[in-house]
């Protein structure tokens, strides 16, 4: 086992387990940064917990016999995918029923939950992201992320959304082949997306509507001062926040001025502009000088399956066929 359960840079694997309801309590302490306590459940407890970890998001899967967990507030968005056996939630006097293929808030920030694991084999993914990931990406400040409220997925399609942008952020950054040569680039572009992601899945008060003043701010001027903002920063780790700070107005003026203007979302304008920048370098790329299409999409931010799909959709030709020219 790894002792590196925050890890400065990523991804950072661990691996633990135990059979002693002690060792398990103090782990998973530490582990999530609050107090939790196994009881009940069986006469023998065993536990393995697998986290694959990046700086702003980490993704647990977890082997455990029947027990009942009390959870203290964790200051932290946790969520829960159930992969096996069964979850009882029971928060505020109310309880609920969680099976294979549910996804859900295991903990809000500021509140207290427990949970009975029955199966057995009971497994189950948590997934915890970052406060400071969730308020660049929403554009608020990391006081209001800590104190938010969030439920359970609006509806069933988003559910499905959810579970497939954390498959692709496992396979790309954290457990995956590649995961080992993903850029920080490509790090913070998936990490943003799963967080946007979770926030557009589970309902929550973080996401704001659109205010009045927002409407008149989502002009051509403003669009301008972000669109040079993001061809001059595409190369960095930029995010809703960054860019509506160079426009000099608020996450929700940028993201109005870009639907109105180009018909299309901050981030997608950045990826794009991402995608012309690793189109310009294997343009210039001298044959046999080792540069590769997988080299080239990582540095940009993208996962090279993504880079290839996109890459032909928008230049009609695969990669490797402007590599080789």
């Amino acid at each position: 086992m790894t002792d590196d359960l925050h890890p400065a840079r990523g991804p950072v694997s661990s691996t633990w387990s135990s059979v002693d309801p002690d060792e398990i309590d103090h782990f998973l302490t530490q582990a999530y940064g609050t107090p939790i306590s196994l009881t009940g459940g069986q006469e023998s407890y065993h536990l393995r917990h697998d986290r694959a970890a990046v700086p702003s998001m980490s993704v647990d899967t977890v082997r455990m016999t029947g027990a009942t967990a009390d959870i203290d507030p964790p200051g932290q968005l946790m969520l829960l995918v159930v992969d096996t056996g069964l979850v009882t939630r029971d928060t505020d006097g109310r309880s609920e029923h969680f099976g294979p293929g549910d996804a859900f808030v295991l903990a809000n920030p500021r509140s207290s939950y427990r949970c009975a694991w029955s199966g057995p084999p009971i497994g189950v993914r948590t997934v915890v992201l970052d406060n400071d990931l969730l308020a660049s990406v929403t554009g608020t400040d990391t006081e209001r992320v800590t104190g938010m409220t969030i439920g359970d997925p609006v509806y069933p399609v988003a559910a499905q959304r959810f579970h497939r942008g954390l498959a692709y952020a496992t396979h790309s950054v954290l457990t995956g082949p590649a995961a080992r040569s993903a850029t920080p680039l490509l790090v913070d572009a998936v990490a943003r997306t799963l967080a946007a992601v979770t926030l557009s899945t589970f309902s929550n008060d973080l996401v704001p509507a659109a205010r009045p003043p927002d409407r008149p701010d989502a002009h051509p001027a403003t669009l301008r001062r972000a669109v040079a903002f993001i061809e001059s920063s595409a190369h960095q780790p930029i995010g809703l926040t960054d860019i509506a700070q160079a426009a000099c107005v608020t996450p929700r003026a940028v993201q109005l001025a870009f639907r109105r203007h180009l018909d299309c979302t901050p981030m997608q304008y950045l990826r794009r502009a991402r995608l012309a920048a690793a189109h310009d370098e294997l343009t210039a790329a001298i044959p046999d000088d080792g540069t590769t299409v997988a080299a080239v999409a990582t540095r940009w931010g993208w996962d090279p399956p993504r880079f290839s799909q996109a890459y032909r959709a928008t230049y009609g030709v695969p990669p490797s066929t402007t590599l080789q020219r």
